[in-house]
């Protein structure tokens, strides 16, 4: 079929690619090791000017205060030591990092059966597209805000369009409500794109108002109360 045919070549019987365990970790790899030249080009890594703060937050020099967010601060604090060393481990970090996002976008393509052909440009938008390589070694909290977005999209796109099916798996309302955390805590503009589209989504599917008000609730109540524990 156009969904597993590239260039002509039928790719059906290939029992490999019908694995999603092993498409996911094998799309990882290849992305992962795709941005690998950039960290040795760039060693230990590209640190940007709100970084120095953060940095500079982690060793003590300055007070931690939440203008970046702590919890990307937290990030680079618990992998810093030796500052050039600290600076790399984020780096190898931030790479595998963005390459699971990437990994989990093409699966959802799979998922949707968006033809092979398309699945495959995706692949190589990630993996040589110059400013993904560039900004998987860079120590600025935009790269994972960036690497969160579009799963964020993709369970809003299940939650509207695949309603029913989506709010009979618990699994998929706890993702959903992780997700939007993670979009929320890595970077401030996330709060205002979680709590101003919680409402409209609400309208639309007022009918399941329920399960939706479980899952918006649970958002706002472990943001908040994420909040208070760390800032004290």
């Amino acid at each position: 079929t156009e969904n597993t045919t590239i260039f002509g070549k039928d790719l059906s019987n290939i029992k490999l690619l019908k694995n999603e365990v092993f498409l996911v970790i094998i799309t990882i790899l290849l992305i992962f090791l795709s941005y690998l030249p950039f960290f040795l080009r760039y060693y230990p890594g590209i640190v940007t000017s709100d970084s120095y703060s953060q940095i500079e937050q982690t060793i003590g020099i300055l007070p931690l205060k939440d203008h970046h967010p702590i919890t990307h601060t937290a990030i680079i604090g618990i992998l810093s030591g030796n500052i050039n060393t600290g600076i790399a481990l984020y780096s190898i970090f931030s790479m595998l990092t963005m390459a699971i996002f990437a990994a989990f976008v093409l699966k959802y393509l799979r998922k949707k059966k968006v033809p092979a052909f398309v699945q495959l440009i995706t692949l190589l938008f990630y993996m040589f597209y110059p400013v993904n390589g560039m900004y998987s070694i860079t120590m600025w909290k935009d790269i994972l805000f960036s690497g969160i977005m579009p799963l964020f999209i993709i369970q809003n796109i299940e939650l509207i369009f695949n309603t029913d099916e989506f709010l009979a798996k618990k699994r998929n309302m706890v993702g959903y409500v992780l997700i939007s955390i993670f979009t929320m805590i890595l970077r401030h503009n996330g709060l205002y794109v979680v709590v101003l589209s919680l409402p409209f989504i609400f309208i639309v599917l007022r009918k399941h108002w329920k399960k939706l008000l479980i899952m918006f609730m649970s958002i706002l109540v472990i943001y908040e109360a994420y909040n208070v524990v760390v800032f004290k």
